[in-house]
């Protein structure tokens, strides 16, 4: 492939289409040609071609073909290297040294470089290319716009469609396992609209094998939350999903909240689930405790400042999270972290706790727990279990005691068992 000089770079920029765009399609077609080179078969042998040539073993013969194979990815590589630096020169742009612009990776990584789409469509044209792409990566890149995602996608849900049933020679898929679109503020409509339809399971044309998805501080707009719920709620494949911090707000979009976490918690192949800092009212609480016992492989759940109450105050909405937890055995790791928990849900999570066993790492950081709240913790850690659990109780020291719970005298009536001389209130309101 030859580039142009830097004296006729701007006559070869005028004439894109009409010279640069025939050598890419005749440069593809050689590339093409040269994947797979399979031996000729006895037919096509002269006879004395046929005499001297000596018998292959099929593992031998195997062997040959998937170095064959491996040759002919190398070949591709190298185009879409050469693609990629061809669309650089075009644009006016520095590459981008990355493992995979070099061909030695199939990850495209570029987390935290602030790109802009200048940057990002030469890589669009190189991952059009590519032999193969198992991971995306770009978090923290906050100028990209729906001028270089949209196209992204476009060619990621065209590379799936080719490679979802292609095996590598070690018995692996090449598809695209992992996509993270962390922080990626500046996008759009569109591309979040091309985002559930290339997520979608419909007519098989989606992407089947991704297994992690992430699009935290990312704020959904109102018309795309319950699609993107959906398709994520019907993923074959997906174990790991992050939507934390993405206006999933029951304040700001009342009972569709609602149907949207339901939808997320159909996915029975859930292995871990972040919607922390979004807040959730009651019934959005319960329901998710009520949907723990139909998810078997959830083990990781992140529930990090969700509560939709503003000041700490009586019959806060986490607590009717924890009435399910004494059901479940299957969660590993529970952040609670910053849900404004005083002392009634420190003994709620006492009571629930008895029976549970699987639960080893519990965070209850920045909750205002107080002594009695602490002392809940203490004789939970007490009890004899299979295996020992953590329990992260940052900031959660007395003196972040609501006055509220200090004004209704509720912090004088924690039932001791040792002495049953005092006068209780007992709370049937629940």
């Amino acid at each position: 492939l030859q580039y142009p000089s830097k004296g006729n770079l701007a006559s070869t920029r005028v004439s894109h289409d009409d010279k640069v765009l025939p050598k890419i399609s005749k440069v593809r077609n050689a590339a093409t040609s040269m994947l797979v080179k399979l031996p000729p078969s006895q037919s096509q042998l002269s006879p004395r071609a046929k005499q001297k040539r000596p018998t292959q073993s099929p593992r031998s013969s195997s062997k040959q073909c998937g170095s064959n194979l491996d040759r002919g990815e190398d070949d591709a590589r190298a185009f879409a290297r050469d693609v990629y630096l061809l669309e650089c020169d075009l644009a006016g742009t520095c590459p981008l040294a990355l493992p995979f612009t070099t061909g030695s990776s199939t990850q495209l990584a570029i987390d935290s470089v602030s790109i802009v789409d200048e940057d990002m469509l030469p890589l669009v044209a190189m991952a059009k290319e590519a032999p193969s792409i198992t991971e995306v990566n770009l978090a923290g890149n906050q100028l990209l716009t729906d001028k270089s995602l949209v196209p992204l996608l476009e060619a990621l849900r065209k590379k799936s469609l080719r490679e979802s049933a292609i095996l590598t020679p070690s018995g692996t898929s090449s598809a695209l396992v992992s996509l993270d679109f962390t922080a990626c503020q500046s996008m759009g409509k569109a591309t979040l609209d091309t985002l559930t339809s290339v997520l979608s399971n419909q007519n098989c044309t989606g992407l089947l094998f991704l297994r992690s998805f992430a699009m935290s501080q990312v704020v959904i707009p109102l018309s795309s939350c319950l699609p993107l719920a959906e398709v994520l709620g019907q993923h074959p494949r997906l174990q790991s999903l992050d939507l934390s911090d993405t206006g999933l707000d029951s304040r700001r979009l009342g009972h569709i909240a609602a149907q949207c976490v339901n939808e997320l918690l159909r996915n029975s192949t859930l292995e871990s689930l972040n919607l922390a800092w979004n807040a959730f009212d009651k019934d959005v609480f319960a329901h998710i405790g009520e949907t723990l016992n139909s998810l078997p492989k959830l083990a990781r759940l992140y529930l990090a400042g969700c509560c939709s109450n503003l000041l700490v105050q009586k019959d806060q909405a986490p607590e009717y999270f924890l009435d399910h937890l004494a059901k479940n055995q299957t969660l590993k790791v529970l952040d609670l972290s910053l849900n404004h928990l005083d002392y009634r849900g420190a003994l709620m999570l006492e009571d629930a706790m008895e029976d549970n066993f699987s639960l080893q790492r519990l965070v209850v950081s920045g909750n205002p727990l107080g002594l009695h709240g602490l002392r809940c913790l203490v004789r939970l850690l007490s009890r004899k279990r299979p295996r020992p659990m953590h329990i992260a109780t940052q900031s959660t020291a007395s003196h972040f005691a609501t006055p509220s719970s200090q004004q209704d005298g509720d912090w004088l009536q924690m039932f001791n068992p040792t002495q049953l001389d005092q006068r209780y209130v007992l709370d049937l309101e629940r």
